[in-house]
């Protein structure tokens, strides 16, 4: 008998109904149970050994079809003011949910086909989802559940004190239930919900602690900046009450916009839409002849998270809908500036007719090369209706090159968020300190690469070993603040090889690059580059980034010699060694930065008046 076992997710009591008896193949689907088969010594293979990279290719493109997967449904009942309420599901999410599907659907496939076993025995989320399928399996988990949450249904509360990482987990619901009252309340007592008769410029989505220099210029330009946060509050902290208090900042709270009547109607509204999706859902061709790849149909899974999305959220994206045509019909606004096109907030504001220019600001340091170019939707390029705003030439010759955008519809306005980078000179001390950024894995281009983790803490072990019982040298980490799972694997990992090392996760990354003589990024994959890679150019730090895949793909910061570009098998201690201890090799790195930034980042210091002055021309032009 042949026994295949495809594993994911699994525990040590799932371990113990693996039969090696006779002739049995055993695969992992993550890399939390491939390193327990490991620990147990039980031969098996990863889900890497069944997707090449021109596969994984092939399944971003297809799950990149499938982003307006609504438009396919020909029902007309679910649109409010002319908007299709499928539509505003946050694009990004769906995506990590198709990435984190069809890649295993693909390899599965294969596996049973190489493999022909008699028998499969599969953990849960996989049984599930080939439970529409003509493949016969029998579940090795307790539990049949299907998983039905998006990235983004429960919301991590997190603040650091010290190098204690203080979290709430909620639901998203009552997340935005309390932040609700909670920001009518602080913007009452702090003056932050009136009007001034001045036009205004709105902010969708803003940090005002990121965008302080942006929010001060617009008031000095004669504008009132207007907030408006349905994800993260806008008064969110002391500080950030402080600086809306400085910039004359309005937030934006919808019972300020919209009339009591449409309010008091909105969750009678909602409950109607629900019936009217659950409806449509329910009739079993409608999504099956859309989410189905390689024979195996999906659309199970994925009705299961739309309906719970919408269940939780729906209220949310009529209400926004709502603010959004209050704010798009009134005369006192001059123009819109959002940081992407593909949230639900964005989305809502993007798809609403506005008499007010609605520009897309670069929010990453984008970089991409024809041979990657499919990638640029992940940056919203294939979306833009009205202008974008670039923070350089670099990003402006990509787009009209590869994207034929219209030369007259790009603003190189540089980056209002660096306005206020300074370069300092570190402060001369005895020891060197050395600041490791470890990007998170994230499996939204390729699917879960098995292979990766294990090269993480092979860097990781090689990093820490550069300060042993070395007394000149430290090392901090800096995790990446998304809410990830590898970031907390990352965190396990070190604490577990040395508990001296300090790890920071929400401290500023300005202070902390400041304060380091040498910067190591840890990138895992190659598509794109962390923008911590930028912020330490800008601030003067040589960088060094490790590379955990290697590639032909060379971005215009590589060719520029402006980061020291290694692949997780060279000589660490060699390049480190280097740039800590030879000032000439570190201040050649930097000069080269600084060359770099004059094409990638216009208008240091002043981006933000240039970004306000742009949009006072362009409606001075239309009146």
């Amino acid at each position: 008998m042949k026994n295949l076992y495809l594993l994911e997710n699994v525990g040590e009591r799932e371990i113990e109904r693996i039969s090696m008896d006779g002739y049995a193949s055993v695969i992992a689907f993550d890399y939390e149970s491939h390193r327990l088969l490991s620990s147990h010594n039980i031969r098996h293979q990863t889900m890497d050994n069944f997707l090449n990279d021109d596969e994984r290719k092939r399944v971003f493109q297809f799950c990149f079809s499938l982003w307006k997967w609504y438009d396919k449904l020909d029902e007309h009942d679910v649109t409010f003011h002319n908007l299709n309420l499928l539509s505003i599901i946050d694009r990004n999410e769906t995506h990590e949910a198709l990435m984190n599907i069809v890649p295993k659907i693909h390899a599965v496939n294969i596996a049973i086909k190489e493999i022909q076993p008699d028998s499969i025995f599969a953990s849960s989320s996989i049984y599930n989802l080939f439970s529409n399928s003509k493949n016969k399996m029998e579940s090795i988990d307790d539990s049949v559940s299907v998983e039905d949450s998006f990235t983004h249904d429960q919301i991590n509360i997190s603040y650091e004190i010290w190098k204690c990482n203080i979290g709430v987990k909620m639901s998203r619901k009552r997340y935005k239930s309390l932040k609700r009252n909670l920001e009518k309340l602080v913007c009452s007592i702090y003056g932050l919900r009136k009007k001034s008769n001045r036009k205004k410029i709105v902010l969708i989505e803003f940090n005002p602690e990121a965008s302080f220099d942006l929010l001060r210029e617009i008031d000095s330009q004669g504008f009132q900046p207007v907030l408006i946060n349905f994800r993260r509050p806008a008064a969110w902290s002391r500080n950030s009450i402080e600086l809306l208090k400085k910039s004359h900042s309005l937030v934006g709270i919808p019972e300020d916009w919209v009339d009591k009547k449409t309010l008091s109607e909105i969750k009678e509204k909602c409950d109607a839409y629900l019936e009217k999706i659950r409806s449509i859902f329910s009739k079993e061709c409608v999504l099956a002849e859309i989410f189905v790849f390689e024979g195996v149909r999906f659309d199970h899974y994925m009705k299961e998270r739309f309906l719970k999305v919408l269940g939780d959220r729906l209220e949310e994206y009529v209400l926004g809908m709502c603010l959004a045509e209050a704010v798009n019909k009134s005369d006192d606004v001059a123009g819109i500036i959002t940081l992407n096109l593909s949230g639900e907030t964005e989305k809502v504001f993007s798809f609403i007719p506005s008499k007010s220019h609605l520009i897309l600001l670069q929010h990453a340091f984008s970089n991409y090369t024809p041979q990657i170019s499919y990638l640029d939707v992940l940056d919203d390029f294939d979306i833009i209706k009205d202008r974008i705003a670039v923070w350089g030439n670099i990003v402006r010759d990509y787009l009209i090159e590869n994207r034929s955008f219209p030369k007259d519809r790009i603003i190189v306005a540089g980056n209002p968020k660096y306005d206020s980078f300074v370069r300092l000179e570190k402060r001369k001390e005895a020891k060197k300190t050395i600041l490791i950024t470890p990007r998170p894995i994230i499996n939204h281009v390729e699917g879960a690469r098995i292979e990766l983790y294990e090269k993480y803490e092979r860097v990781i072990d090689r990093l820490l070993e550069i300060t042993h019982n070395r007394e000149d040298i430290e090392i901090i980490f800096k995790l990446h603040p998304q809410q990830s799972r590898h970031n907390e694997i990352i965190k396990e990992y070190i604490e577990n090889k040395n508990q001296k090392v300090k790890i920071f996760q929400f401290r500023a990354i300005n202070e902390m690059l400041t304060a380091c003589d040498l910067h190591v990024n840890i990138a895992p994959d190659n598509f794109d580059a962390s923008t911590v890679i930028l912020e330490a150019m800008i601030l003067g730090r040589p960088t060094i980034n490790i590379q955990l895949q290697k590639t032909d793909t060379e971005f215009e910061f590589m060719k520029d010699s402006a980061v020291r570009t290694i692949s997780y098998d060279s000589d660490f201690k060699k390049e480190i060694f280097e740039l800590v201890f030879d000032e000439g090799k570190s201040s050649e790195l930097i000069k080269n930065a600084k060359m770099h930034l004059k094409r990638y980042l216009a208008n240091q210091g002043s981006s933000s008046k240039t970004l306000i002055t742009t949009i006072r021309e362009l409606r001075r032009d239309e009146m």
